[in-house]
């Protein structure tokens, strides 16, 4: 298509400057073959109003060019999308990812094709989340997390109880989380707690979404204004923008040295989350942005752990993030071969295949949907 619109703008060219005589127009189009003018073109040469009017006219067919290319653009960018995920679901779920992948990339393309029954992932009944730490009088005996676990484990049983628990995790230095899955069966389990731990409710955190790379740095009444005159005044009236202000703010911005682009994560309520993710582009001033869930986990720089900044580290030791030894920073460690340190050091075999940090480590995503737990989505 970039060939024949460089044959075109070629032969346009030749109009303007020889005149309207007999032209390989249909080469130039890549149809190959000669079209003579009509006659009473060639006894009339051309005016100076006609080449105003031709050279508008390639202006105005540039402009269709570019867009149509813009378009295009867009669509084998959603068809990379719809093929990456497909290949993550095919990795994920084997057979029934293959079903589900090829429903994906007909749905991108808009392809029509046999009805395939769709794979349903029924996520488990959240319930509240209960936070055991050991009583201060009780600091000097449990020391671990491990310790904590079994004195909690050893006082109750969740089948006499009658209570489901979905997970029990270890938390810091000495602290058990335990994600109940009804209100009633986290009070159940609050009241058989031992005197030897003090139980807490941790507060959920609210959903992030992300604005993604914006020009500039724009302030934050700017991209409430936007949100809401540009998107959300016709779509969703119901969020008018004193709603819009009660209910969001700005949480933080993140930007690029290397781009002069700035992502900014709005910290919001469940229900207009729903809303913002849902229209997946967002329009802030003279562009369109991608509109996304912003849930990014934090890896210690000297411990390789994740859950808190190297600033709020409580390790006594230096992990290097590519050898996994202690005793020297990443920057100190020279040589080529990289491994993940997170996972070394819970002795996981992927150790070897994958740096420390990378997305598709497995402790990475363990703290991803840690931190999804913890977050209220409704």
């Amino acid at each position: 298509m970039k060939s024949r619109g460089i044959r075109f703008i070629r032969c346009l060219a030749a109009l303007l400057r020889f005149g309207p005589y007999d032209l390989d127009v249909g080469g130039a189009m890549g149809g190959g073959g000669i079209v003579p003018l009509p006659p009473y073109l060639r006894c009339r040469p051309p005016t100076r109003a006609v080449v105003f009017s031709v050279a508008n006219a390639s202006e105005d067919i540039l402009a269709v060019v570019a867009a149509l290319n813009l378009r295009l653009a867009e669509a084998e960018l959603a068809a990379a999308s719809a093929k990456l995920e497909a290949t993550r679901a095919v990795a994920a779920c084997g057979e029934q990812g293959l079903c589900a992948a090829r429903q994906i990339v007909c749905n991108s393309a808009k392809l029509s094709g046999p009805a395939r029954a769709n794979v349903e992932v029924k996520r488990p009944d959240s319930g509240p989340v209960l936070a055991f730490y050991p009583a201060a009088e009780q600091a000097d005996t449990i020391k671990t997390a491990e310790e904590t676990k079994k004195v909690l484990k050893s006082a109750m049983d969740p089948t006499t109880l009658q209570v489901q628990v979905s997970k029990v995790r270890k938390v810091g230095r000495a602290g058990v989380v335990v994600q109940t899955t009804l209100a009633k069966a986290a009070e159940k389990i609050k009241k058989a707690a031992p005197p030897t731990l003090r139980v807490t409710e941790p507060r959920s955190r609210r959903p992030l979404v992300a604005l993604r790379n914006l020009s500039g740095d724009p302030s934050g009444e700017t991209v409430m204004t936007s949100l809401f005159e540009q998107n959300l005044r016709v779509k969703h009236p119901e969020w008018p923008l004193e709603r819009l202000i009660k209910n969001c703010r700005v949480a933080f911005k993140k930007s690029r040295r290397e781009r002069a682009t700035t992502t900014v994560v709005l910290e919001c309520e469940p229900d207009l989350r729903d809303v913002l993710v849902s229209l997946d582009r967002a329009y802030i001033g003279w562009e369109a942005v991608t509109v996304c869930d912003y849930i990014d986990v934090t890896c210690c720089r000297k411990c390789q752990q994740y859950g808190h900044p190297e600033a709020h580290c409580r390790s006594g030791e230096t992990v290097c993030a590519r050898c996994r030894s202690t005793g020297h920073r990443t920057a100190d460690y020279k040589a080529e071969t990289t491994k993940c340190a997170t996972c070394h050091r819970f002795g996981r075999r992927e150790a070897d295949t994958h740096t420390t940090a990378a997305r598709e480590c497995p402790a990475c995503r363990f703290a991803e949907e840690r931190l999804i737990t913890v977050t209220r989505y409704g």
